[in-house]
């Protein structure tokens, strides 16, 4: 997804929870430059979880 120049996580979270309501929109939003894809091209969630997990061996919920 590519976001638009000047857009903040303020305005994301807000038409989150007009949308979705406020127990499932968001609390925070991240924005990254870029997001890293397996060799297949498929979205890395794992690369995407170490800053939040750290080096845990085990990376879920």
């Amino acid at each position: 997804m590519i976001v638009a120049d000047g857009i903040t996580a303020e305005e994301v979270i807000a038409h989150a929870k007009s949308r979705l309501g406020g127990v499932k929109a968001p609390k925070t939003v991240e924005f990254q430059d870029s997001i890293p894809r397996t060799a297949a091209g498929k979205m890395d969630k794992k690369a995407l979880r170490i800053p939040y997990w750290g080096e845990n061996a085990r990376m879920v919920n």
